[in-house]
């Protein structure tokens, strides 16, 4: 494992080195200022794909410096810094996520996997965010992205009675992939997009 109490740790071992051990990877104590304990890449694919979990404490920041990085599971309240061509892929062992922190850039957020990622603050964030698989839980919050991606069969759960508002500049749907949208409430929760690409609504 690794924890980052301050400072800053840049993994930059030849790409698809794991350069941390299996345990989990901590960054930020939750006691700093934000952004005082930052996890950088200096290359691709720097954390072992089943690290028990990789948490983001409020004082810390993984910066991805717009390289690809996957793990199993995130968890925390501080910054994932996508830049501008970073990929972050989330839940590639099919774990499950709960992440209250926000996220930055330009890049991409995908959630692949059988598991669910939920976000339990409001966030937003330019970038794409792809579901290639598995639920995203919007678990009453809103969440605004520039890209909505749907690549694989994946649900949205929109998270029953608590307004949920899913705010989208671009909306792609794959051929062959299909978006179920479940916990929806009748003029409670909204689902907003500006453009629509390879969607057709299929009633129930």
């Amino acid at each position: 494992g690794l924890d980052i109490d301050a400072g800053t740790v840049v993994l930059a071992k030849s790409a698809g080195t794991n350069a941390t051990g299996g345990g989990p990877v901590n960054v930020g104590d939750g006691t700093g200022a934000a952004g005082s304990a930052v996890l950088s890449l200096g290359a691709a694919n720097q954390i072992p794909d089943y690290v028990s979990q990789l948490t983001i404490n409020s004082d810390g920041k993984l910066a991805l410096n717009n390289f690809s990085e996957s793990v199993n599971t995130i968890a925390g309240a501080g910054l994932i810094d996508l830049g501008a061509s970073g990929h972050l892929n989330v839940g590639v062992s099919s774990g499950s996520s709960v992440f209250g922190g926000s996220i930055t850039g330009a890049g991409i957020l995908e959630k692949s996997g059988s598991g669910t990622l939920t976000f339990d603050r409001s966030l937003t964030f330019s970038g794409t965010l792809l579901l290639s698989g598995g639920t995203l839980a919007l678990d009453g919050n809103t969440l605004a992205v520039g890209t909505l991606h749907i690549t694989g069969n994946t649900v949205i759960d929109f998270g029953g009675s608590s307004a949920s508002i899913l705010n989208v500049s671009s909306f792609i749907i794959d051929s062959g992939a299909i978006l179920s949208v479940t916990g929806w409430a009748t003029s409670v929760d909204y689902f907003y997009a500006q453009s629509w690409a390879g969607a057709v609504h299929a009633p129930t």
